[in-house]
């Protein structure tokens, strides 16, 4: 009785026994068919590491490369929402165009590091390098976004000015895993070119379907795409009816979303290497001083104001050409959307006045200035 008792527990043993093996079998088939690829990405990756060239050169993390002949404006969303380049272009010669270098959520610190790497030193020139700053934040020489960013892209090897007066922003000390990977992993050392690539190809796609199926407007939309142009801009522009409001014009240069550290001094800021280093390289330039929404609310502190005016000083004493909008009287709160960024109103003044500051530049150099343009408003 006891041995036939026992030969069922024994039978379901068995099965229950199978049953786990069997599941064991599934579950590391599924996990060696999601490491295989995984093996292979990283093997793939080490292969590259070892044999990646040096580095990708500054000039190439470009989105819009300087040409011979074209002016060229360096900003963030101030600029953007600040000048309007097709407004702009309307006003200077058929000739003269216009290229943006856009990087939102960035600042001196990294416009220095651009100019350094790789627009003074690589040729082809632009005509004229237009580039500005607002006081309250060049004061500030390690401000710069939490989020994505493009500064490790731009950094050379000898970075001494760029680590000193930066120092605060821990580009490169704060997150050691993030170095490592840089200095040892193709794939996210190259994380950011290699998005880019993709959106390039996705468009290059896009604009060749758009063509062969008969639409010839893809060439001109493809030129504009080129010239650092948004799609998501040039869209919205062709669709709006009335003022063209931007979505920067949303944005607050404030919060945890950002690294402050502390405040200099303007002798310790960026903006005179920024300059100094156009100079060297022969480029001409205006530099724009944009007025903070501050100034209009109270004014601005004590030490942004001595900052404005050190920069004024500074920039007249150089003969740096400049269009100073910190005492601007045209320039008034209706003009401005949120924060520091401007409004429709805004950026016909701001598109206005710059205009004006390159077309006498232009026209001293001895080419050509400007074509016939609707009357500018009269200041109110």
């Amino acid at each position: 009785m006891s041995v036939n008792a026992k030969q069922p527990m024994n039978d379901e043993t068995k099965r229950s026994e199978a049953q786990r093996r069997s599941a064991t079998k599934g579950r590391s088939a599924a996990a060696l068919f999601l490491a295989l690829p995984l093996l292979a990405i990283a093997l793939l990756d080490l292969a590259l590491s070892a044999h990646q060239p040096e580095a990708t050169t500054r000039e190439q993390a470009l989105k819009v490369r300087p040409s011979q002949g074209r002016i060229y404006l360096l900003g963030n969303s101030i600029f953007k929402t600040g000048i309007d380049v097709e407004s702009l272009e309307a006003r200077l010669d058929p000739a003269t165009g216009v290229d943006f270098e856009a990087h939102e959520g960035h600042y001196s610190s990294f416009w220095y590091l651009v100019v350094k790497n790789a627009i003074a030193p690589v040729k082809p020139h632009p005509r004229l390098l237009v580039w500005g700053f607002r006081p309250t934040y060049a004061l500030l020489p390690s401000f710069r976004t939490r989020r994505a960013c493009d500064i490790e892209r731009f950094l050379g090897p000898d970075e001494e000015v760029y680590e000193r007066l930066a120092s605060e922003s821990g580009d490169r000390l704060a997150n050691p895993a993030s170095i490592w990977l840089t200095e040892h992993s193709y794939f996210y050392s190259k994380r950011t070119e290699l998005q880019r690539r993709l959106h390039r190809t996705l468009r290059g796609w896009g604009l060749a379907s758009l063509y062969y199926l008969g639409d010839e407007s893809a060439i001109a939309l493809g030129v504009e795409l080129a010239r650092g142009r948004e799609l998501g801009d040039l869209v919205h522009r062709r669709l709006a009816a009335g003022p063209l409001a931007l979505r920067e014009e949303g944005i607050v240069d404030a919060g945890e979303k950002f690294v402050s550290g502390p405040a200099a001094p303007f002798d310790q800021s960026f903006v005179p290497h920024i300059a100094e280093l156009i100079e060297a390289a022969g480029i001409p330039q205006l530099v724009l001083v944009f007025k903070p929404v501050a100034q209009l609310e109270g004014g601005m502190s004590p030490e942004a104001r001595d900052f404005a005016e050190a920069a004024t000083r500074y920039l007249e004493n150089r003969g740096i050409p400049h269009v100073d909008f910190v005492e601007d009287p045209e320039l008034r709160l209706e003009h401005y959307a949120s924060g520091d960024h401007f409004n429709a109103a805004g950026r016909r003044i701001i598109t206005r006045r710059v205009a004006e500051a390159l077309q006498g530049l232009l026209a001293a150099e001895g080419g050509p200035a400007r074509v016939a343009a609707a009357p500018a408003p009269a200041a109110q």
